[in-house]
């Protein structure tokens, strides 16, 4: 089934892959965010940026959410 990721202060766990691609996606909404709130060209300094990362786990199959997510 692959690695996974645990965190070592509340033990929460998912497929470390999983885990991987949504911090890479956060990092990159927030880098795109702060490049959009510091461009000169926009005028208010506070460009709205639509990014949702979903919970969720992988099964090997499909993505399944997490209830709540």
């Amino acid at each position: 089934q692959g690695e996974h990721f645990e965190c070592q202060k509340c033990g929460y766990e998912l497929n470390a892959d999983y885990n991987a691609a949504k911090n890479i996606g956060v990092r990159y909404a927030r880098k795109r965010q702060h490049k959009l709130r510091s461009s000169p060209k926009s005028e208010s300094g506070d460009a709205p940026v639509d990014v949702r990362v979903t919970g969720g786990t992988l099964n090997g199959e499909s993505y399944q959410p997490i209830a709540g997510d």
